[in-house]
């Protein structure tokens, strides 16, 4: 009993509190390839496993791959994760709750990878 009474304490005045989760499912995954600044490719990719955990810690908005304790970003919005390099990835979603991740990968000079997934986020 005296331990059931401890560890209630610790998790009470514990500073760490998870106020609200949401698991973000995508659903379509985009490339687009931008060759030399010149020339655009694109194609739809299988976006299975690009799914996204967004957590609520401390005021601040947490986003991990699902499966993996890595945190990709760290944001003080719910709606708006931006990367900090300008390029232009983060991570977005809407009030209805559907999301669109977003990465830039420069690969050489005037040529970039542009990875997209969509999908819907459900509060659990």
């Amino acid at each position: 009993m005296i331990k059931r009474i401890a560890i209630l304490l610790i998790l009470a005045i514990s500073g760490t509190t998870y106020a609200e989760t949401h698991i973000c499912k995508s659903e379509v995954g985009f490339q687009l390839d931008v060759v030399n600044g010149k020339e655009f490719n694109s194609t739809f990719t299988d976006s299975s496993g690009w799914d996204y955990v967004q957590t609520e810690k401390d005021g601040k908005w947490i986003i991990k791959r699902l499966g993996s304790d890595e945190v990709i970003y760290e944001c003080t919005t719910q709606n708006k994760c931006v990367d900090n390099s300008g390029n232009g990835s983060g991570f977005y979603k809407d009030d209805s709750g559907i999301f669109r991740w977003i990465s830039v990968i420069s690969v050489a000079e005037g040529s970039q990878i542009v990875m997209v997934s969509m999908g819907r986020c459900t509060k659990i």
